[in-house]
C-alpha cells in the first residue's frame, strides 16, 4: 500500500499542530504556588504571577482528558519533594468563568462543561407520567446519575404483594429537576 506525499505531509502537519496545541496548553509551570488551587489557577491564567520553582508550594503537571467521565482533571504535584500526585478537578475552575453548555479549551481538547447532576444512582426519585387522561406519579430508585435533561434508568419500588421471584419494573426517563424523573408511556 502506497501512500501518496500529500496525505504523509498532511499527517506530519497534523501531528505537529497537536504536539503544539498540547504544549500551549496547561502544562507544567515555572514556579511553585501556596496550594494546589493556587497553582491550577495561575496556570490557567487567571491567577497572580507565581515565584520560580525554589522551596515550597505546588504546580501543575499537566493536564488529563478522562473521555469516559467528561472530566478534565489536572495533575498537580509538589515542588520541594517528591509526593504523591493530587488530582483536581478543572470543571470547579472553569464554572464560574463559563456558563454550562459552554466549551472550555484544555490542551487541545474542547470539551463541553457538564451540567450538575440533579439524581444521583441509588437516590429515591418521582417518576411523573401524563397523558391527556392520566397523571401518574410513582416513587422509584435512580439506577444513573444525570443532570436535566439526561436520560437515566429508575427501578420502580416494589408492591408489598409483589412475589420474591417477580422481576423489579425498570424503566427510562427524562430528569426534569432535583429528584425528578418524566417516563413516556
Amino acid at each position: 500500500m502506497r501512500r501518496s506525499p500529500v496525505g504523509l505531509l498532511w499527517w506530519v502537519a497534523w501531528l505537529v499542530a497537536v504536539t503544539h496545541a498540547s504544549a500551549q496548553g496547561v502544562t507544567a509551570t515555572n514556579g511553585c504556588a501556596s496550594t494546589p488551587e493556587a497553582a491550577v489557577e495561575s496556570a490557567m491564567g487567571r491567577g497572580l504571577p507565581i515565584a520560580p520553582a525554589e522551596g515550597e508550594g505546588f504546580r501543575v503537571q499537566d493536564v488529563q482528558v478522562d473521555a469516559v467521565l467528561h472530566r478534565t482533571w489536572a495533575r498537580v504535584r509538589r515542588c520541594d519533594r517528591d509526593a504523591p500526585l493530587i488530582f483536581m478537578p478543572l470543571k470547579a475552575a472553569f464554572k464560574a468563568v463559563l456558563p454550562p453548555g459552554k466549551s472550555e479549551y484544555v490542551a487541545g481538547v474542547v470539551m463541553p462543561v457538564l451540567s450538575e447532576v440533579v439524581v444521583h444512582a441509588g437516590d429515591v426519585v418521582r417518576v411523573v407520567s401524563a397523558s391527556d387522561s392520566v397523571r401518574m406519579v410513582l416513587e422509584a430508585t435512580a439506577n444513573q446519575q444525570g443532570a436535566v435533561g439526561d436520560m437515566v434508568v429508575v427501578t420502580l419500588k416494589r408492591r408489598m404483594n409483589q412475589a420474591a421471584d417477580e422481576p423489579d419494573h425498570r424503566m427510562r426517563g427524562t430528569v426534569l429537576a432535583d429528584k425528578s424523573v418524566e417516563v413516556k408511556l
